[in-house]
């Protein structure tokens, strides 16, 4: 990714729009509130902070949902008609205004109507009124995963000046399209993987659960425990990529635990409910050949990790069938 000068969103306050008489349906109306509310759950997460190598520096913000039955979109919705809508709404006071709010990305979803653009599932673009420039982003259908992709993006490349692909043009997330992880979980919630010049690889930032074990005195076996003996395991959070500060998520609040290992070469000495664990090796005819396996699926496992399917400039591409220089910042009002 290099970056053409253009301006940012660092501090981006989502205003999320569904727009249609559609959503007065009461189904409808359950998944725009429940898209609002895990794109608070996902940002609330280490999700955002992977960007900061992008000089974005804080996690988004999401407003509550406005939702308008009153006035239909067209179909196809066309990027014209998204702003026009947009100004229509900015001048009736019903959404907030970006020349106060110079942070606003206004997101506006409608029920399985096509864009101009073909294929499209999402898109961001950007306007003007009364000759300043305002962003918006289009999707859809309420998923958290094309949200989460096009949101980034916005914030990366409002404009198409900021951070993006010079052999293609294409953009943070876009990158990653065609990567088998193009989306999975990030604090619970899916949403898109996105290129990281850092790791030279697509990351999606997530906690993990880091477990540690402790070879007693004497134990030197350099495969594994031996039976009779005695292992204290402890579980610590951790990130991927590990290099991620987990420091604002500490302590987690209300932390569960839950310990699960195979019964047959071991017992619990300890409740498996706990931080701790101690095991004793019981032994059975597979430990010598399982137990540095079993270890060593343990020693790091992912807190939330799964995939769900999810470009030119500016777009999410709608999955095929069967496929589940220092910017200018601009100051948060």
């Amino acid at each position: 990714m290099i970056y053409a000068g253009g301006p940012l969103l660092p501090g981006v306050l989502v205003q999320p729009i569904f727009w249609g008489s559609d959503w007065k349906d009461a189904d409808l109306h359950e998944a725009a509130m429940q898209v609002v509310a895990q794109l608070r759950k996902l940002f609330a997460g280490p999700y955002m902070q992977g960007l900061e190598q992008y000089n974005i520096t804080d996690s988004a913000i999401v407003e509550g949902l406005v939702t308008d039955i009153a006035t239909e979109p067209p179909n196809p919705v066309t990027l014209a008609s998204l702003a026009d809508y947009i100004r229509s709404l900015i001048a009736a006071g019903k959404v907030g205004d970006f020349r106060v709010q110079n942070q606003l990305l206004y997101f506006v979803f409608t029920n399985n109507l096509d864009l101009e653009i073909a294929d499209a599932a999402g898109y961001h673009s950007y306007a003007e009124l009364d000759g300043q420039t305002f962003h918006f982003a289009w999707a859809i259908a309420p998923s958290s995963g094309t949200a989460s992709h096009e949101i980034i993006e916005a914030c990366t490349n409002p404009e198409g000046t900021g951070y993006y692909q010079p052999s293609g043009g294409i953009e943070v997330a876009d990158i990653c399209e065609d990567n088998k992880d193009r989306q999975g979980f990030s604090n619970g919630v899916i949403a898109a993987s996105y290129w990281s010049n850092r790791d030279g690889a697509c990351i999606l930032p997530t906690l993990t659960a880091n477990i540690k074990w402790l070879r007693p005195p004497g134990e030197d076996c350099p495969i594994g425990p031996t039976i009779g003996v005695e292992t204290d395991f402890s579980v610590s959070v951790g990130a991927h990529p590990a290099w991620l500060d987990v420091s604002p998520w500490l302590p987690i609040p209300d932390a569960e635990f839950s310990w699960s290992f195979d019964t047959g070469i071991a017992t619990a000495l300890s409740p498996t409910n706990e931080q701790t664990l101690k095991l004793n090796w019981t032994g059975s005819a597979g430990l010598d050949q399982n137990h540095g396996e079993n270890l060593e699926r343990v020693r790091r496992t992912e807190l939330s990790r799964h995939t769900e399917g999810a470009s030119e400039y500016g777009r999410t591409s709608r999955p095929a069938s069967g496929d589940l220089p220092s910017p200018p910042r601009v100051s948060r009002h």
